[in-house]
């Protein structure tokens, strides 16, 4: 490799070689076999054998881990300066993860050969391979703390959200009468989603409108009177399009009406709204 390549330049600062003197790398640059790859092409085969060791000169590259499920499991993601394939020359086998090239990169590879030569040559080579070993181990424990610690999270919310269904599934069963199953359906979807207010509203189809049957949070004033015609309103909208609506802020959303907070003193912040339908799927 000539001197004067621009990638030989840029491969002089790679995180591996910052401790190796000019004479040391003179020795290595010879050996170094330019490769190119497009965006998502394989730069690495999880199962093969590793024979090189992969030098980062421009680009990003991923290192992922397909699971028994055939899920793709991200370990890590490397940029230019950095290297890949150091585990494989070390301990002697397969491939243990998969790499992919997610821009055009750029890699210079050393054979395992000169790789272990190196290695042995060059103590301050070795201390800064070890050195850049224990740093990513400590990053990927700390990312494996952090995925069990989410997961375990997502489990208890999930074991939560199941028996909240189970006791709400028993509270339906236990009346006919509708008023109160609907205040029952109320107080179950506002415990759920952690509300302060909520509406029933009731479908009047001979009149074409949405009017109030249970609410709660409304300054004590259960049975507020609230009418809405097809089309108005949040519930209005909800009720004629069948459309599920999550709004952060109600009064940056040009559909919410604020009579009703007007009506009652109350400041709506932010709403969910989702329409709800009989065994025909018909909205009611």
């Amino acid at each position: 490799m000539s001197d004067q390549n621009p990638e030989f330049e840029r491969v002089r600062y790679n995180v591996l070689f910052e401790a190796l003197s000019d004479a040391a790398f003179h020795a290595v640059k010879g050996k170094l076999k330019e490769r190119r790859y497009r965006p998502n092409e394989i730069i690495i085969e999880e199962g093969t054998d590793g024979e090189e060791l992969l030098l980062i000169v421009s680009g990003r590259v991923k290192i992922s881990k397909t699971m028994r499920d055939g899920t793709e499991y991200l370990l890590a993601l490397l940029h230019d300066g950095d290297f890949v394939g150091e585990l494989d020359l070390i301990d002697g086998r397969t491939r243990s993860a998969r790499v992919t090239a997610l821009d055009d990169t750029i890699i210079l590879s050393l054979h395992k050969s000169h790789f272990e030569l190196l290695l042995h040559s060059s103590q301050p080579f070795a201390i800064r391979l070890l050195t850049v070993l224990s740093v990513r181990l400590r990053a990927l424990i700390h990312h494996f703390a952090s995925e069990t610690e989410r997961k375990a999270l997502e489990a208890r919310i999930e074991l939560s959200k199941r028996e909240h269904l189970i006791e709400a599934t028993k509270k339906l069963n236990s009346t006919l009468d509708l008023e109160m199953l609907l205040q029952i359906i109320l107080d179950i979807a506002l415990d759920m989603v952690h509300g302060d207010r909520g509406t029933v509203y009731l479908f009047d189809e001979r009149k074409g409108e949405f009017w109030a049957k249970v609410a709660k949070g409304l300054e004590g004033n259960e049975r507020v009177k609230i009418h809405l015609g097809m089309g108005q309103g949040i519930a209005g909208y909800v009720g004629a399009t069948g459309d599920t609506i999550n709004i952060p802020d109600a009064y940056l959303d040009p559909r919410f009406s604020p009579d009703v907070d007007k009506s009652t003193g109350y400041r709506t912040k932010s709403i969910l709204c989702m329409p709800m339908r009989n065994n025909d799927g018909k909205i009611i």
